[in-house]
């Protein structure tokens, strides 16, 4: 006999609170959680409190529940920019005799930080800021009302990140969740740059432009081999092609010859992000901040140029 699920509503913490812009308040997205389909709506703003408040719903929280976490929701950091630290959330679940011990429960939680990690990254690249590891461990991904008004918790903890930024666009958070949902993570060589990012503000500049390097040389391979693939050419030319190119100056005048711009000339990319990454890399080299931040940015002009993210 198949056990009918019910569905709970409830409160989905985020690990640390996404930047968003007043059009993405009040939100409300189907997303897929591991294996379980998930109805988030974000936060809105209350004008009475000046703070972020739980969203209107069909299926309301116990006022209880709402006073318990009404510092959950987030609040307005100033001008346009709110930082949304939770959502209501409303999730089939099959009921238990203890939901605070539900195995069920507890795997959606876990899911629920993979999921997140996934938004997280999308969410910073469009920002276009810092990362750091911050803040206090989080005691659940989600609470959820059970008979009576009690409240359970899925019980996974995680380090908060936190995320310095412009705010998201309602599109752009949508784009975020739906991409997670998809288990779409973040490019790598996007990724690569964020990774740069955050060795360059913890002081490793070593790190900062290996990594800012390797970013460039990455989305230049994958332009270039897109744009064979489109000529019909088989994978193992294409590869072959690139490992001949010997490196990020190699590509860059593959990619140039096949009539494309970078942005930032051969002649700073070689002394500048090639030279540096290779010093770095092979004799153990520390460059100076200064260095670093040079070279990421013309990792971040290359990679925008060769593979630009979407718009959301």
């Amino acid at each position: 006999m198949v056990t009918r699920r019910r569905r709970y509503a409830g409160i989905a913490h985020f690990p640390e609170a996404l930047s968003v812009g007043s059009d993405a308040l009040g939100l409300t997205e189907e997303v897929k959680i591991g294996q379980h389909k998930v109805r988030l709506t974000l936060p809105v703003f209350d004008p009475d409190s000046e703070k972020l408040a739980g969203p209107p719903d069909e299926r309301l929280l116990p006022d209880s529940v709402e006073s318990a976490f009404s510092d959950a929701w987030g609040y307005q950091s100033g001008g346009d920019l709110y930082r949304v630290g939770a959502a209501r959330s409303s999730i089939l679940l099959v009921p238990a005799s203890n939901m605070a011990t539900s195995d069920e429960l507890r795997r959606l939680g876990e899911s629920f930080f993979r999921w997140f990690d996934i938004v997280f990254h999308w969410a910073t690249a469009w920002s276009g800021e810092l990362v750091r590891q911050v803040g206090p461990k989080h005691s659940s991904a989600f609470n959820v009302i059970t008979d009576g008004a009690n409240i359970v918790g899925s019980g996974v903890s995680l380090g908060g990140v936190y995320l310095v930024g412009v705010p998201l666009t309602r599109d752009q958070v949508v784009g975020a969740f739906r991409r997670a949902s998809r288990g779409e993570h973040l490019p790598p060589e996007h990724r690569l740059l964020l990774d740069a990012q955050a060795a360059r503000m913890d002081g490793d500049f070593r790190r900062a432009v290996i990594d800012s390097a390797t970013a460039a040389e990455v989305a230049i391979a994958s332009a270039i081999s897109d744009h064979l693939r489109s000529k019909k050419l088989t994978d193992a030319f294409i590869e072959n092609l690139i490992k001949r190119a010997g490196g990020i100056i190699g590509l860059v005048d593959l990619y140039v010859g096949l009539g494309h711009a970078l942005g930032v000339s051969k002649n700073k990319l070689m002394p500048e992000l090639s030279e540096v990454r290779n010093n770095a890399a092979h004799r153990g080299w520390i460059p100076t901040d200064d260095i670093a931040k040079t070279a990421h940015r013309h990792a971040r002009t290359v990679v925008g140029s060769a593979k630009p993210l979407p718009a959301s």
